[in-house]
């Protein structure tokens, strides 16, 4: 009998060394991944910093802009809040920045430029509030009071000094406007000409209006009358200035935090190459040292794999030595096995032989189950034909009845021309009733006609599953024509709400399936046979998919069955005329052939609602290969 011997050896120390140096290991990757996280939460930080002043900058220079076109006080609050809400973001991001270990000369540039700027606009603010930003207030409204005072005031028969105050009013107007040197020179040349000549009583006015004037010159020089010169220039160019040290100190940061980012990479790098080494040395030391015993386990183990049960173990009182007992516990345990395995190969080839019978018999109940559902489909169509004969037959009843009455009036009409008996008024009363029974036989005909053509297409849908684009409404309202032989000795009202600019590339004859089986189910399970009641069929677009409603207003589902009446065989009128097929084939049209989805919500006593939702283009059918 083979014999397996192995020299004692001890792993207890070399796995508790190993243990150890894992720990070591671990403590050092964590340690690498908490400095990675800080410092890459402090890099964030400083990006989101810049990246938030950017923006509180960029909306402090829009306020300001607005504040200046448009001259509203709103502006004017939200340029203050703003520029506090801007230095407040400033202060934060340096201090990030600091703790970080950055600094440079353009921060203190930096927020001098801004306090430089805040301090341009609110001065430019103030000469814009001495001449008057809002309404009645400032240099400008006192002008405008003054003028049409001193205009109010003059008696008629002055119209040329009238004339020459409201000449007077529009200058200062225009140059408030759009300050030029062309309109002071003429408000100086034409008040000049115009004061010796005023009243006495309007000198000190015109006077006082003048030196308004002369103000508004004053304060519009200061501003400056071009965006090059004045206040608005000093403006702008703050604002270039604090633009352009915030873009060096952006430049800057990015820089800054692209080194600690290959700083902190290189350090990880560095650290990881010297673990890799330190730990592959350690683990090829450790594995050469217990590689020997675990080889000859593993040939041992291979045998017993082979169908050797007779291996005799020696070993010594160690862990490796107690893997070679529980070895031969397992030697023993495997022959008891193959001892059980032999018994159970006979139990094996019962269970087959009854595994067999059982597919059998589910393979006929799956026949059986597909040969009810096409016998549900082909009794549907049957239904259809019947009921088309039924509608089909009183037009063309009323068509044979009106021919055979035209037919007795054309002989008796013949019968009296032949024997020179006519009269004007049998001949015109022959031919009124004539035309009467033509109109009345074509409307009968075509009534037929209609009902015929409407059957054709709803039948050739129902018995083949053919793709092709219809109209949705053009679709259901041929349906239920089909169907009309159903609900009309019945009060119940069918509404259709679906637009006509909706059409699917799906398959009619499957959704006319849906319909029919809808329309069966509520008139079957929804109302009695003298209860009125209403189905409403509605549908929307939405994109590329449509929402169809199916609902009425009967009896409703119990909530306990709501989760069952889609499931085969499943109904509350067995043998009352429902099969428990109906709403399954709908589920499986629905969810297979036509590729959407069906829900339904109910309350008992207030109908229920099917809500469908189906693709606008149905998809491929996959192509199956027996």
């Amino acid at each position: 009998m083979p014999i397996s011997r192995i020299r004692h050896f001890s792993v207890r120390q070399r796995m508790a060394f190993l243990a150890a140096y894992f720990a070591a290991v671990i403590g050092i990757l964590l340690a690498l991944l908490l400095y990675e996280h800080a410092s890459y939460l402090e890099d964030h930080q400083m990006s989101m910093g810049m990246t938030e002043s950017e923006i509180q900058l960029l909306n402090l220079r829009r306020d300001e802009k607005d504040f200046i076109a448009r001259l509203k006080p709103e502006y004017l609050q939200k340029f203050e809040a703003r520029s506090e809400a801007l230095s407040n973001k400033i202060d934060q991001w340096f201090s990030v920045l600091e703790r970080a270990g950055f600094h440079s000369q353009k921060m203190p540039m930096l927020q001098q430029a801004m306090l430089t700027y805040r301090v341009n606009f609110l001065e430019y603010v103030e000469y814009r509030r001495q001449l008057g930003i809002y309404k009645n207030e400032g240099l400008s409204d006192e002008l405008n009071r003054l003028s049409i005072r001193m205009i109010s005031d003059l008696a008629e028969d002055k119209r040329n000094f009238k004339t020459g105050l409201v000449r007077l009013q529009s200058l200062h107007q225009l140059f408030l406007f759009d300050p030029q040197d062309d309109l002071l020179h003429e408000f100086e040349r034409l008040a000049t000409e115009m004061q010796p000549g005023l009243p006495a009583s309007h000198q000190q006015m015109f006077r006082e209006y003048r030196d308004h004037f002369q103000n508004v010159v004053r304060i519009s020089s200061l501003m400056g009358y071009s965006e090059n010169e004045g206040t608005h220039y000093l403006l702008r160019k703050a604002a270039h200035e604090m633009e352009q040290d915030f873009q060096a100190l952006s430049v800057l940061v990015s820089d800054f935090t692209a080194f600690r980012y290959v700083q902190r990479v290189t350090i990880i790098l560095c650290c990881s190459a010297l673990l890799i080494l330190l730990s592959a040395m350690v683990l090829r030391r450790i594995a050469h040292s217990i590689s020997f015993p675990l080889r000859q386990l593993k040939a041992d183990v291979e045998l017993l794999r082979q169908g050797r049960r007779d291996l005799i173990f020696e070993f010594e009182s160690d862990e490796i030595g107690k893997v070679f007992a529980s070895l031969r516990e397992f030697q023993n345990d495997l022959a008891q096995l193959d001892e059980m395995q032999e018994k159970d190969r006979a139990h094996q080839q019962v269970l087959m032989q009854e595994k067999k019978k059982l597919e059998d018999a589910l393979e006929a109940l799956k026949e059986a189950q597909s040969q009810l559902v096409q016998s549900e489909k082909l009794a549907s169509l049957g239904s259809l034909v019947a009921g088309v004969a039924h509608e089909i037959n009183t037009p063309l009843g009323i068509a044979l009845t009106m021919g055979t009455t035209f037919s007795d009036h054309l002989r008796d009409f013949f019968r009296q021309m032949q024997a020179g008996q006519l009269r004007r008024t049998y001949v015109e009363e022959f031919q009124r009733d004539s035309e009467e029974g033509l109109q009345v036989m074509q409307t009968a005909l075509h009534r037929a006609a209609h009902l015929i053509q409407s059957f054709k297409q709803v039948a050739v849908d129902q018995a083949s599953e053919e793709r092709r684009l219809f109209n949705l409404q053009q679709t259901v309202q041929g349906i239920l024509q089909t169907l009309h032989h159903m609900t009309k000795r019945r009060a119940i009202d069918i509404q259709v709400l679906i637009p006509e600019t909706i059409f699917l590339d799906s398959y009619p004859g499957p959704f006319g399936q849906v319909i029919s089986n809808l329309v069966n189910n509520t008139l079957l399970h929804a109302f009695t046979e003298e209860q009125t009641g209403s189905i409403t069929i509605s549908a929307i677009q939405e994109e590329q998919r449509v929402l169809l409603s199916f609902s009425d207003n009967g009896a409703g589902i119990p909530a306990k069955n709501l989760s069952r009446i889609f499931e085969p065989f499943f109904t509350t009128k067995l043998g009352q005329g429902g099969s428990g097929l109906g709403l399954n084939i709908v589920y499986n049209i629905v969810t297979g052939i036509l590729g959407g989805e069906i829900t339904v919500d109910s309350e008992p006593g207030e109908g229920a609602c099917f809500h469908l939702i189906l693709p606008v283009t149905v998809p491929e059918k996959e192509k199956t290969h027996e």
